[in-house]
């Protein structure tokens, strides 16, 4: 069951990586500034941080050359070492707490109420149906002139260019109180550059790592890497807004 969970969660990551089809929209300014009061979504933080990039190992390469066979076996291989990576780098990083969205939305109640926002924050609600793909807030009953949603679509470290740098992204939406229609939406990643999709904030060197076991071995680092990528994105977001 952990294996599929992470498989899946691995998938989520590379489909937002690779997204060319996620609407982006603009925050219009002057109609922003009627916006007075904001609820805040809370999402939980990840379980697991991954590590991007170094799944395809000299080990597992070779069985390429037996074709689709080879090519089944190896990704299973390397679902496995994606696996055991994204554990160590949890395990060493879990004792700092990265906790990214605690620190996304921290930072963000902050930024907003230095700017003139009445904060609140509210429980993200469910679907109305498993096919939804979006969240329902038609019957939450939110009050606040606006809703704000900063979730995590991938966190972790990718392997770039001989380093390990963190890796933050969020998807961020701003939405009239019902839900609809939404006035600001966007992509934002601190690390480097994964495509077009993504405002990118630029990851400070300082939290670069040579190899993998410099970076189990420095799990506080790491995970203070993760908090400032979380720090940087709530900046961005809040400066987008007012």
């Amino acid at each position: 069951m952990k294996k599929h969970r992470f498989v899946a969660l691995l998938a989520t990551a590379l489909l937002c990586a690779c997204a060319t089809q996620i609407s982006k929209q603009a925050f219009d300014k002057k109609t922003g500034e009627s916006l007075k009061s904001v609820a805040l979504v809370e999402f939980p933080d990840p379980n697991t941080y991954s590590v991007l990039g170094l799944t395809q190992s000299a080990y597992t390469a070779p069985l390429l050359l037996f074709g689709a066979i080879g090519g089944a076996i190896m990704g299973t291989a390397n679902i496995s070492i994606a696996q055991e990576q994204a554990n160590r780098l949890s395990e060493a990083m879990k004792p700092y707490q990265p906790n990214a969205s605690s620190n996304l939305l921290a930072e963000l109640e902050v930024q907003l109420k230095a700017r003139g926002f009445e904060v609140t924050r509210i429980k993200a609600p469910g679907k109305k149906t498993e096919d939804d793909k979006e969240l329902s807030y038609a019957e939450a009953g939110v009050t606040q002139d606006a809703i704000l949603e900063s979730k995590i679509s991938l966190v972790g470290y990718r392997w770039r260019d001989g380093r390990l740098a963190p890796l933050v992204g969020v998807r961020v939406r701003l939405l009239a109180k019902t839900g609809k229609p939404t006035l600001y939406s966007d992509l934002i990643q601190y690390g480097d550059k994964m495509n077009d999709q993504f405002v990118n904030i630029l990851a400070d060197p300082k939290y670069e790592f040579g190899d993998l076991d410099k970076l189990y071995a420095g799990g506080e680092l790491a995970a203070e890497g993760i908090r400032a990528g979380a720090k940087q994105i709530a900046n961005r977001v809040a400066a987008e807004l007012r």
